[in-house]
């Protein structure tokens, strides 16, 4: 089977390289967040089971 050459930017989504930062740059920050919830949640479990 020949495949046809495609146009769609080697990024494969079209978008410049400045939209596709912000969204790395939501998702990195979106972890950041749950992480920092994580760990909360973690050190009120070990208060809860433990106490201070």
């Amino acid at each position: 089977m020949i495949r046809k050459p495609t146009t769609t930017p080697l990024n494969g989504d079209g978008s410049d390289p400045a939209r596709r930062a912000e969204r790395f740059k939501r998702v990195r920050d979106a972890h950041q967040t749950e992480l920092a919830e994580d760990y909360v949640e973690l050190i009120a479990d070990l208060i809860e089971e433990k106490g201070e």
